[in-house]
Formats: structure tokens, sequence, C-alpha cells
């Protein structure tokens, strides 16, 4: 018994459930500033939640080689056993997320069964593809800003199109980031990414550049916006702000200088997660003015 837990576990943490929170606050979050329901926010972040877990398991099942090589401590390591409960996890994550989108109405269903598709298009066919594929990765990882839009039929106004364009823009650097970590495994398959066309060191200083971007173009327009905010409003987007600029550009400078260490690159990319996380509460700060 203590065995098949052990095997399910492995799955599950392939499933990468940790970031089902911040993908269900963002959902749940910016529903509620479009007027819908909570009820409408629960089922859309939820059923989110569940399609990103089942892109992660599909891209852990198909990556098994470049994952052997690159050491990722996944599936790569597990016995036949864990990867039929991983491939019966993602079916079954795959069902209740596109449920849930039936719950939703047509509009519900066909976003989500549109990422769907966009993450099994980049699993098995956009993942060699240069930039395309962190293009790719990037929309569909910036998808709780945006979903709730598509879904239920609300174009973004001017500060939530920023807001878009400020996490695609992050992402998009820090998919760049990732393929550096999985440069090995990556060039064993033979996948065309920026680290083995172009080296290392060009693609990280090409990562932090696009993510200094995203981060500029979010304190410039969070200054415009200040003064039309009441007191308590511009007094939490300036905190939020501050943090979110802490955590993002000395880290950026740093790896733009010294890009070679590796676990330099990793708090690149928690802290990248760390700031990810606070768009929540400046969206929030957006959208109830």
């Amino acid at each position: 018994m203590s065995l098949m837990f052990n095997h399910i576990s492995i799955a599950i943490r392939s499933a990468r459930l940790v970031l089902a929170l911040p993908i269900f606050i963002n959902v749940w979050i910016l529903t509620f500033l479009l007027l819908h329901s909570w009820r409408d926010g629960f089922l859309l972040g939820t059923a989110l939640s569940c399609i990103s877990a089942f892109g992660f398991l599909i891209n852990d099942l198909w990556d098994l080689r470049a994952d052997r090589e690159n050491k990722s401590g996944r599936l790569e390591s597990a016995p036949p056993i864990v990867l039929v409960i991983a491939a019966t996890l993602a079916a079954s994550f795959l069902i209740a997320g596109l449920s849930g989108g039936i719950l939703l109405g047509t509009r519900g269903f066909t976003g989500l069964l549109a990422i769907s598709i966009g993450l099994i298009a980049y699993t098995y066919w956009i993942r060699p593809k240069l930039i395309l594929a962190n293009l790719l990765a990037a929309v569909l990882a910036s998808s709780p800003v945006w979903l709730p839009n598509v879904v239920f039929n609300q174009p973004p106004n001017l500060a939530q199109s920023v807001l878009i364009s400020v996490a695609a823009i992050m992402l998009f650097g820090r998919e760049i980031v990732f393929d550096v970590v999985d440069e090995a495994g990556d060039a064993k398959v033979k996948r065309r990414t920026l680290p083995i066309l172009l080296g290392k060191k060009v693609a990280i200083r090409f990562a932090a550049i696009w993510q200094l971007s995203g981060c500029a173009l979010l304190t410039l327009f969070s200054v415009i916006m200040l003064r039309d905010l009441p007191f308590d409003m511009g007094l939490l987007l300036c905190v939020t702000l501050i943090i979110f600029v802490i955590l993002l550009v000395p880290i950026n400078f740093t790896v733009f200088q010294e890009n070679e260490n590796c676990r330099l690159i990793q708090r690149f990319i928690l802290r990248t997660r760390l700031a990810m996380c606070l768009l929540p509460v400046i969206m929030f700060v957006f959208l109830s003015r």
C-alpha cells in the first residue's frame, strides 16, 4: 500500500499542483473584477488549474529522454507503473478541466479546449521550434490574466492590456531561462533553442532584457495610474510595485553579468515566480479604481 502511495505521489508531484494556487487566485480575482459571480470564478479557476496540471504531466511524459540527461527529478527515473498513473492523471485532469468549461457554457468550454490543444501542440510539435515554442509557452502561461475576458466576452481595458503584456513579456524571458537549464537534454533530442544556437551567455542576457523591459513597462504605467487612484489604492500599488522591482531588477542585472552560475539561475527562476504572484494585487488595483 505504501509503495502504491509513493508511486501516486511521484505522479502527482509532476502535475505541479503547487502552481494551481496562483493560477486559481489570478482567475478568481479577475473574474470577480469583471463583475461575474464567485461561482464562475471558482469554476474557471479550478478548470484552468486542471488543464495546467494536464499540460505539465504530458510534457514530462513526452520529455523522459531529455529529462534523463538533465536529471530533472520528475518522471525520468520512474518505473512503468508510475508512468501509467501519470498518464491516467493527465487524462483525468483534462476531463475535469473541460467538464468545468462545459458548466461555464460554450465560450468556457471553447477557451479551455483551445488552451488544451495549445498545450498538446507545444509538447508534441512546437517544442523544437526556435522562439516559437517560447512565445507559445508565454501566451499559455499568461492565460490566468486573459482567459476570463475570453470566456465572459469582455475585451480587456487599457490597464489590463498592459498587465497582460507585462506577464507575457516576463514569461517569455523566463521560458528562455528554462531552455538554458535544460540545454543538455534539449541538445540530446535535437531541439533548436537559443542557448544551443547562440550560447548560454547570449540567451540569458536576452532573457534578462525581456524581464527588465516588462518590469519597466509595469513601473511606467503604474506611475501614470497613481494620479487617478485614491490614497489607499495608491499606497497598495506603490508597496506592491516596490516589492516587485526588488524581486526582479537586482537578480536580472546580476544574471546579465554572471550568467554561468547555476545557483544564480535557480534564484532567477524563483524570484520571477514570486514576482508573478504579485500580479493579482496589481490587477486588483488597476481594475477596481
